[in-house]
């Protein structure tokens, strides 16, 4: 049970920063899109539920569908609501998962 506590712990920490990332990449690279950004740049899927494998899948495992399209949206949403404050948009993003 700890292991899993552990576990737990060590994605709500890991989360944040990779949000902070994703916020400064479409910062500093304004012609990237979000989607493009979120699924191949930032390791946030495989952190998530949404990877049913629960490993590192091929590309072909991806189901960007679903509970991930969802989560997405949400955090482009959040993206949208605060370009310019990373703070803001980690704290909508990470309270959107």
């Amino acid at each position: 049970m700890k292991q899993l506590e552990g576990h737990r712990d060590y994605l709500y920490k890991i989360v944040r920063p990779k949000l902070h990332y994703l916020h400064r990449r479409l910062q500093e690279n304004s012609q990237e899109k979000f989607q493009t950004v979120m699924r191949w740049q930032v390791d946030i899927y495989r952190k998530t539920d949404c990877n049913r494998l629960g490993m590192v899948p091929p590309d072909t495992a991806f189901d960007f569908e679903g509970s991930w399209k969802a989560l997405e949206e949400a955090l482009e949403n959040a993206w949208c609501r605060y370009p310019d404050n990373a703070a803001e948009f980690e704290s909508a993003g990470f309270n959107a998962s």
